[in-house]
């Protein structure tokens, strides 16, 4: 393919994971050189073509960030290529399945982030399960006080929006936020000089990130503890399955499209799977 035409995929592509995907803009901008790659080394799309391709790499590298690259742009282009064909990679057990704590540990970890936004992105996202991301570029007319409780209205992945909902107890730290603003984004008022531009904007809300994840760092680095972001989704979703024992209440909460998803947030529970076998087979032999 001519390198003029290579660029403009690569710019279409772009625009596609901007508007349709919640990937930071490094990673965005890995899955476009993995295009431009592939584009220089074939003429053609094809899933013969993209298979040869994951077959090489998977000589020198681990190839899931490049399946997934190229499973994207198939979305983007609206390709007729049988994703369940492209080759695999071989599973490997993951090392880490993410840190979970007592909900009084959680809690105090929330508090001990020292800046009052990003502890407050914390606490919603502990008590929502919605994503960092999510979380950061809620906006303020999207917040909508009922007489029971506070619904949110998120942008999740795939621009998809969904909802989720807060005690009422929040209110006043919420409004705190607002000060006086009937819209924009309610953690930080610049970002509407960003949102026409949506490079600039997925730029932008990943230097945010970038901050909120040190806010949290430090705050692990006082209480000896080793936790992330997406940490507070995980205990979530295990608080709630504990709670309610319903895998697809867990699976709507977190906004999962596909029950499977779910299920990787509990991977890790053997030690649980062994009681609760044993459990069974004491009421049946």
């Amino acid at each position: 393919m001519h390198q003029e035409a290579i660029e403009r995929e690569i710019r279409e592509f772009k625009e596609y994971l901007l508007k349709n995907t919640l990937l930071n803009f490094t990673t965005i901008k890995l899955y476009c050189s993995v295009l431009r790659d592939f584009l220089s080394k074939y003429n053609e799309v094809s899933l013969n073509n993209i298979n040869n391709y994951i077959a090489e790499r998977l000589r020198k590298s681990n190839v899931n960030y490049i399946r997934a690259s190229l499973i994207n742009y198939i979305k983007a282009k609206d390709l007729d290529i049988k994703i369940e064909h492209i080759i695999k990679p071989k599973w490997r057990e993951r090392k880490r399945h993410g840190n979970y704590m007592s909900h009084e540990r959680v809690m105090k970890l929330i508090n001990a982030i020292e800046d009052k936004k990003f502890r407050l992105v914390a606490l919603l996202q502990y008590l929502t399960g919605a994503r960092a991301r999510e979380i950061l570029t809620i906006k303020i007319e999207n917040i909508k006080i009922e007489d029971d409780f506070i619904r949110i209205a998120l942008k999740g992945k795939g621009n998809r929006t969904r909802y989720v909902f807060v005690d009422l107890s929040l209110k006043e730290a919420l409004e705190e936020l607002y000060n006086g603003r009937d819209n924009g984004y309610l953690f930080f008022e610049d970002a509407v000089i960003y949102e026409k531009n949506q490079e600039e904007f997925a730029k932008y809300v990943w230097k945010k990130y970038i901050a909120y994840m040190r806010a949290l760092k430090k705050a692990c680095e006082k209480l000896n503890i080793n936790f992330s972001t997406h940490d507070f989704r995980r205990n979530f979703a295990d608080r709630l399955y504990k709670n309610h024992k319903d895998l697809l209440v867990v699976k709507e909460a977190l906004g999962h499209a596909d029950v499977k998803t779910t299920m990787r947030y509990f991977a890790s529970r053997k030690k649980e799977v062994i009681n609760a076998m044993l459990e069974h087979q004491k009421n049946v032999i």
